[in-house]
Parts: C-alpha cells; sequence; structure tokens
C-alpha cells in the first residue's frame, strides 16, 4: 500500500502581506504549543490567525485554489484557535490571557463577536524558561463544543481544566463538588479533549500519563483512568512512569464500512488518540551561552504517540477501551525543542472510499518538519505507520537561506465540488500550503467523506445544549426544593407532620442529578433522545434492541444501527420479527397483541430490560424496585418534577 500513495502539496499562500508590521514568523518551531489552523473537518471552509488577524480560507475547487478572507484583528496575538463541528463557532486564546468567542456569519465570511474575556489563563511570558518548570506558553489545549455548549481550556499553570459557556461567556463552576482542578498534588491535567456526542471530556495527566474521564454535566469524575496505560509507560518502572505527561488528546469519530451500510455520515466507530511525552531536565549549567530565542533545549524529550480503539463510543460509564493500545512512536521526528518552547502532535483523520482497504491519519508536530502517515485497517481494525517512498511522504519545504520550516497547523477540508479530502498546513512563516493525496490504482480514494453545508446555530440551539439544560434543572430544582422547605415549615407550625416532605437534606440536588444521568446518559441518548422518542416499556428502540442483543446475541451488537436504519418508522415491526424468531412474547419488549407499545404502568409482566418487576403508581420513587407510594405522595410528586431530561 506504501507504493500507491503520494502527498502532493503546493504553496498557496506566501505571507507576503501581512496586515502589521510585526507579523513576520522566523523559520523557527512554534512556541505557541497550539494550533493556528483550524476547520470541522466536512466542509470547505478553514479558519487561520497569523499574529493579530484572523483568516477564513475557502477551497474553491475546479483548479481555483483558495480564498483566503481577513475575518478582523484583534489588539495582541492569537495563541491558538480551535472551531465546533458545525463550523459555526470560533474560539481564540490570546497572547495576554485572553479568550475571544466569534460566531461566523455570512457564509464563512464575517465574524461577529460573542463575547471577550480577559485574564481567563495566565499570560504568555518571555522571561519564563523550561528550566523553571514553565514554557512561554501556559495553555496547551483548546476546544469548543456546541453539543456541551462550553469552551473548554487547560491551564498548564495551575494544572487544571476551565471552561465558559458559549451563550454568554461565564466561567463553569461547580463549587466543592467539582473535579476540574487537580485534586491532590500529584495530579495535574496536562491536555483534554471532549467526547464528540456525549457530556464526557477526556483530561490527559502529567505524572504517570493517566486520562481520566469528567463529566461535565456535574464536574463529577466518572473515571480515574481510562484504563491500562500503554505497555512503554506501565513496564518502565514507577520512578520511570511518573516521568510521562499526557500532553496530548484527540478522539476520531468516523464509519466502518460494511457491505450493507456504506453511508460515511454515521458515525460508528471512535478512536483516542493518546500523545505522550517524558523531558528530562538539563542542568543549569548547559544553558549558559544559549540564545533563548533561537537555540534549542538542551534537555532531552522523548515522546510516543498511541491510539486505541473506543467501545461503543458513549455508554452509561464514560468511555471504554475497546482494545489495547497501538504504540505509533513518534510518527513525526524531531532534533530538538525550542528553549521556552514545547513539543505538541497536530492530528488530521482521513476517511477514504468505501472500495478502500484502510483510512488515513496524518500526524506532524510544531517541531518537526515532517508529517507521518497512520492508516487504519478496516479488516482487523488495527492501527500501524507506514513510511512512505522518498518523494511521495510530506515535508515541509526549506527557506531561500536553507532553513527548516516547521507547522503551526493542519487540518482538512471537503471539496464543494467533488468531495475530495484536501489537507491544509500553515506554518511558522506564515505560509500556508494545501495538499493532494492521490492513490495510484483509485481514483476517488479521497472522496470519502460528502461535504456538508455550514450549520447555522443560532441561541435556541445553544440553549438546548447539556450545559444550558442542566443549569436550566438545577434552577429549577432549587427552586422547587425551597418551595418544599418552605411548604415544610408551614405544615409544622400548623401541627401537621412533615416525615414524607423532602428538604434539601433527605433529597440532595446531586441525587436528583445522578437519577437523570442513569437514565439519560446512555448509549448516545444525549445526542439521539429527541430521535427516539417512540418508547417500548419506557425504553427507546435502540436501547431495547441493544440491551436485547447484549444478553441474548452479543455478536449482533454491532447490528443495531444497521436494523434501526432498515426499520426506521416501523420499530414495532422489527420486534415482532424478534419475538417470532426468539420464540418470546411481544410484551417482552412492551408491545401487546396489537401495534401499540405498552406503557411501563400498564405492563403486568417483567419486561425484558426492566429495573423492576412491580407496578409503578403515580408518584413512585424511581430508584426504589420495591417500595411503593401512595397516591399524591409530595416526595414521589416532587422528584416526578424534579427528574428533567438534559436534552428535549
Amino acid at each position: 500500500m506504501e507504493e500507491h500513495l503520494a502527498f502532493i502539496r503546493t504553496r498557496v499562500d506566501d505571507g507576503s502581506t501581512p496586515s502589521t508590521e510585526t507579523n513576520i514568523h522566523p523559520a523557527r518551531p512554534s512556541k505557541t504549543c497550539l494550533s493556528l489552523l483550524c476547520s470541522s473537518g466536512n466542509t470547505n471552509v478553514a479558519f487561520r490567525a497569523v499574529h493579530r488577524d484572523v483568516y477564513a480560507v475557502v477551497e474553491i475547487g475546479g483548479g481555483g485554489g483558495i480564498e483566503s478572507t481577513r475575518l478582523c484583528s484583534v489588539d495582541c496575538d492569537v495563541v491558538g484557535l480551535a472551531c465546533s463541528e458545525c463550523s459555526r463557532i470560533l474560539v481564540g486564546a490570546l497572547e495576554d490571557g485572553g479568550i475571544c468567542c466569534w460566531d461566523v456569519t455570512g457564509g464563512a465570511m464575517r465574524l461577529k463577536e460573542r463575547w471577550r474575556l480577559s485574564g481567563s489563563f495566565p499570560p504568555c511570558s518571555d522571561d519564563q524558561s523550561r528550566l523553571k518548570g514553565s514554557s512561554i506558553v501556559s495553555i496547551s489545549s483548546l476546544a469548543v463544543d456546541v453539543h456541551c455548549g462550553v469552551v473548554l481550556l487547560v491551564d498548564l499553570v495551575e494544572g487544571c481544566m476551565k471552561m465558559w459557556r458559549i451563550s454568554n461567556g461565564s466561567l463553569v463552576s461547580y463549587g466543592d463538588n467539582s473535579a476540574w482542578c487537580r485534586d491532590n498534588e500529584y495530579l495535574c491535567i496536562s491536555s483534554a479533549c471532549f467526547c464528540r456526542g456525549s457530556s464526557f471530556i477526556l483530561a490527559g495527566c502529567a505524572n504517570g500519563g493517566d486520562i481520566r474521564v469528567y463529566d461535565i454535566c456535574d464536574g463529577s469524575l466518572v473515571k480515574a483512568s481510562l484504563g491500562d496505560k500503554p505497555d512503554f509507560i506501565s513496564e518502565c518502572g514507577e520512578d520511570c512512569m511518573n516521568q510521562w505527561n499526557c500532553t496530548y488528546l484527540h478522539v476520531v469519530a468516523f464509519s466502518r464500512h460494511d457491505e450493507d451500510d456504506k453511508d460515511p455520515t454515521k458515525f460508528t466507530s471512535w478512536a483516542l488518540v493518546a500523545g505522550y511525552s517524558k523531558l528530562e531536565p538539563a542542568i543549569e549549567e548547559e544553558y549558559d551561552g544559549l540564545d533563548l530565542d533561537d537555540d534549542d533545549d538542551p534537555s532531552m524529550l522523548e515522546v510516543n504517540l498511541c491510539i486505541a480503539n473506543l467501545m461503543n463510543g458513549v455508554d452509561d460509564r464514560g468511555l471504554t477501551l475497546e482494545s489495547s493500545w497501538f504504540e505509533i512512536g513518534d510518527p513525526a521526528p524531531f532534533f530538538g525543542v525550542p528553549i521556552q518552547g514545547r513539543h505538541i502532535f497536530f492530528a488530521t483523520f482521513v476517511q477514504t472510499s468505501s472500495t478502500s482497504e484502510y483510512d488515513l491519519l496524518l500526524v506532524g508536530s510544531n517541531v518537526s518538519n515532517d508529517v507521518g502517515t497512520i492508516i487504519y485497517q478496516r479488516s482487523n481494525q488495527k492501527w500501524e505507520f507506514i513510511e512512505l517512498q522518498d518523494g511521495k511522504a510530506l515535508t515541509m519545504p526549506v527557506t531561500d537561506d536553507d532553513e527548516q520550516i516547521f507547522p503551526t497547523g493542519l487540518t482538512k477540508l471537503i471539496s464543494k465540488e467533488n468531495s475530495d479530502a484536501i489537507l491544509y498546513l500553515s506554518s511558522t512563516d506564515n505560509g500556508l500550503s494545501k495538499v493532494i493525496l492521490e492513490h495510484a490504482t483509485k481514483d476517488k480514494f479521497a472522496q470519502g467523506m460528502p461535504w456538508r453545508d455550514i450549520t447555522i446555530i443560532d441561541e435556541v440551539s445553544l440553549s438546548e445544549s447539556v450545559i444550558e439544560t442542566f443549569l436550566r434543572s438545577k434552577k429549577e430544582s432549587e427552586s422547587l426544593s425551597s418551595s418544599l422547605a418552605s411548604f415544610s415549615l408551614t405544615s409544622s407550625k400548623n401541627g401537621a407532620s412533615d416525615t414524607s416532605v423532602p428538604t434539601q437534606t433527605s433529597l440532595p440536588f446531586q441525587e436528583k442529578i445522578n437519577l437523570q444521568k442513569q437514565s439519560i446518559i446512555k448509549d448516545e441518548k444525549l445526542a439521539t433522545r429527541g430521535v427516539d422518542s417512540k418508547l417500548f416499556a419506557g425504553k427507546t428502540a435502540r436501547e431495547m434492541l441493544t440491551e436485547f442483543y447484549e444478553r441474548n446475541n452479543p455478536q449482533k451488537v454491532n447490528d443495531v444501527e444497521k436494523l434501526l436504519n432498515k426499520y426506521k418508522g416501523n420499530e414495532e415491526q422489527m420486534f415482532r420479527n424478534l419475538a417470532l424468531k426468539y420464540n418470546l412474547k411481544p410484551t417482552e419488549f412492551g408491545l401487546n397483541d396489537g401495534t401499540t407499545p405498552l406503557s411501563a404502568t400498564q405492563s403486568t409482566t417483567p419486561i425484558f430490560g426492566s429495573n423492576s418487576a412491580h407496578t409503578l403508581s403515580f408518584g413512585d420513587f424511581a430508584t426504589n424496585s420495591k417500595a411503593k407510594t401512595n397516591f399524591g405522595n409530595i416526595q414521589g410528586m416532587a422528584l416526578k418534577m424534579l427528574q428533567i431530561p438534559f436534552l428535549s
């Protein structure tokens, strides 16, 4: 396969017309350690930062090259850019420690500032050195997710994550229940990313490289460790293990093509890309006589990129590794890291055509002029680094003075004309390169993902995000709890017993949230609740079918999406067919002898997948499988009112 692949790079912007006199990058590795080029990966629009300016880059297609338009300028350098998966929300981290959030309007040709905050993270400082334990840039991760409704940033100085609401820029805080900050002297968060279509955030840690799973809904720690560490960490001994840091995280969502389902717009598989680094600091004397701006750091840095497949994407346990780690090593070898700088990976995934045997993951770094190629083999679901032939690999050019140029960002656009995947690389000399992927035997090799128009995100969409719905539910529950407490006090004064009236102590808000999460955050329900509106014994068709196969035929669990699509709008018939095939009664699936689904309160026999076998009365406590409460019980009524879904 190596002999068939080739990357054709063309420089499309030489950066010769900066808007200010200071916009001249030296041909040195970037010290920002954040990407200055971003896109959603499924449109023909990317966004690029060149010092104080933000540009839109539009792939024209048809041999027309690109259209680059300056959208705005700010009063200090932009050190990082990130955009939402819909390409309508753009976020920039600024050199002075500020965060700016823009709405993209007018077909990506205009930016409307939504909010700007100062003092969001420690400002970049030239007097910080790696010898003192700090880099010139104090942040390592920047991301935005419209589904979650927040902007995410990792502050390296504090060793924690910070989040702001897209809607108004307010800081997301959970008080004492928050697990975002380091909870002991050894834990320090060094990278983070969203998990697509869920309410979970993955956080990479220093001092051992653990990957933790957090829930955005309440700030809780879902998993202290996602799974086993890669072998090169777990087998190196305790002292060596604690030197490894997880400095890069990226979740890849893609489709597994098979004979019956070749729609690449439906994500059925997830993989986690994790970058690790280990630094052995140099002694102070080794810095004597070195130029802090131009010389490499004498410290020894070792990096390793690893990939693991994730099981079923999202479930009620957060995330689970489906495979052991595939240890890639360093796909983009480098000679050194600049003083006051850090090493960071850039990665983008290319889903190829349905006739191909593999997909591609391209990985570069801010200190290497090579971009490595990793293939995902669909037949055995393995990830493997491949070495391309000379002249066919993707490398950065050199300057007229024979100095190397390094990437500042790597992303993918989809051509509107023919749905070809096209790579773009920004570089330290202000340049922008376009990269065409060619295959010797397949003409449509790069046409694996259809082009999508930019989705319009409005205030209604943002109000339905996970964080906004959660905060709205919290406010409503606190208001109701306050009313119930007032009612309890009034009843006591009137001589009435208040033993059945819940108070803040007897019904803590966290307990109610846990109840909501148990019934909502399950098998991607956050992403699909609005679609799976018809219930079978209180469960969506997806939940019922998944649980049925998990119990009766686990090998068929991967066919759930295919069956749901086949029987879309006719789910009752699907369950009747299953009942006939497995010699079961339709009531096992919440169906009567006709075609009307039974509700949980109508069933007189245990339903498959149900948590209790008794008949619920109005006001029952949902988590109590034995006790019953009578009609009108205030505690039961309150709990029913408090079980507000996160997404309508």
